[in-house]
């Protein structure tokens, strides 16, 4: 489960403890790396459907989720003014009539508007909120998720859905907000990779084969921790179960883990401690598979942080990344 929905029938543990919840509440959002994870608040122009709805309902279609104006979830400040996030939390589905067949088929709606708030704690009294709020200018849903999601409604199985999922990832460019010249947040919250122990790594040849012995972190906004969904940070770390899956014989750019999380926390970044003890962010959180590997039958699952996605972060003309890209 990617966000916390109004009128939404999903349990809050759904995307996914598994078996002992063994998340840590982050009592310190001002230190790094919690700094630069913000709390998103979501807007839609008008209702929408979940899009991993099927994926994580199973025996549940398409016309038994509700819809939805209003929804949360959790990304990274990866410059001073972009936040990378997963794309099914900043859009939605309807349902809209093919103009050729006259069939039901998806169009993906992007939010209307994003709230991001990095370093958020509502639980921290006086310095809930330390670094401010600031309101998306563009919201920039990954073209691959689109492509493989507008779909007639007999296409868009559940297998369907999953295959999206390695190109769930997108980007909210803020508003600018300037200090004496210096863009906000950044000026305030900083971003990862603004110190040199933090960087993006691409998952690829030695580094592929580290990642596979390695542990992720992750931290992010649950939607159940508090009296606000995702109002207060969690962290969870547990072992990679598999980097690049395979999936009826072919490799997909998913990353399979073990750390817990649960609705609000997709969007999260996922990240490693490399061997020269630099953190690296390799994934951007997404859902849960039923995968036979993982305990109890299933594993959280993010896209990794690959070659493609740096490429479609530069058509975005999202700055900054060649500082930060190791």
């Amino acid at each position: 489960m990617a966000r916390i929905y109004e009128n939404t029938d999903h349990r809050p543990d759904e995307e996914i403890v598994l078996l002992r919840d063994e998340r840590q509440r982050v009592r310190d959002a001002t230190r790094a790396p919690f700094r630069w994870i913000c709390s998103l608040e979501v807007e839609f122009p008008e209702p929408v459907l979940y899009p991993l709805g099927t994926l994580e309902h199973p025996g549940k279609g398409w016309k038994d989720l509700k819809p939805t104006l209003k929804g949360c979830g959790s990304g990274l400040l990866i410059t001073p003014g972009h936040v990378l996030t997963a794309s099914h939390v900043i859009a939605g589905l309807k349902v809209v009539k093919d103009v050729e067949t006259g069939k039901a088929r998806f169009k993906m709606v992007p939010a209307k508007r994003v709230i991001a708030i990095p370093g958020r704690n509502e639980e921290a009294k006086g310095n809930s909120r330390p670094f401010g709020a600031y309101a998306s200018r563009r919201i920039l849903v990954n073209p691959g998720f689109r492509t493989t999601m507008e779909l007639p409604a007999a296409q868009l199985t559940k297998a369907q859905v999953r295959k999206a999922l390695a190109s769930d990832f997108g980007v909210l460019e803020l508003q600018e907000n300037r200090k004496g010249g210096a863009l906000l947040p950044g000026l305030s919250a900083g971003w990862w990779g603004e110190l040199p122990g933090y960087k993006i790594r691409p998952v690829a040849g030695a580094f592929r084969r580290e990642l596979q012995s390695a542990k992720v972190h992750i931290g992010g906004y649950p939607g159940e921790k508090a009296r606000a969904p995702c109002s207060v940070p969690w962290y969870s770390t547990d072992k990679v179960v598999e980097a690049f899956p395979k999936f009826r014989g072919r490799p997909e750019s998913l990353l399979l883990y073990q750390a817990d999380t649960s609705a609000g926390m997709s969007g999260s970044p996922v990240w490693v401690k490399g061997k020269d003890g630099r953190f690296y962010l390799v994934a951007v959180h997404s859902s849960f598979l039923d995968y036979k590997a993982g305990r109890m039958g299933r594993v959280n699952v993010g896209a990794l942080v690959t070659k493609e996605m740096m490429r479609q972060l530069r058509d975005w003309e999202v700055g900054c990344l060649e500082m930060i890209i190791s």
